[in-house]
């Protein structure tokens, strides 16, 4: 199951580096953390990936000098996968 994870993780955060505006920190979690681009609000883009692509995504906005400039993403593939092994 880890390596299972550990390969969701580094595609996931491979195709967020490739979103111009998205700035993914390393994780060794179930999910990428990163960081929205300034001009672009973290909120909307939520919201937007929800309503378009049904794709949920957690905005972090309590951060000191990251206010709505945070997004995580969850590897939902491997926790699929880990429901239907069990």
């Amino acid at each position: 199951m880890r390596d299972l994870l550990v390969e969701e993780r580094a595609r996931l955060a491979a195709g967020l580096a490739a979103v111009p505006y998205l700035e993914p920190f390393p994780s060794e979690a179930n999910f990428v953390l990163c960081r929205v681009a300034e001009g672009r609000n973290a909120g909307e883009l939520r919201d937007a990936l929800a309503q378009s692509y049904g794709i949920m995504v957690r905005c972090w906005v309590c951060w000191p000098g990251y206010a709505c400039s945070l997004v995580r993403v969850t590897c939902v593939y491997v926790l699929a996968a880990a429901a239907v092994q069990s």
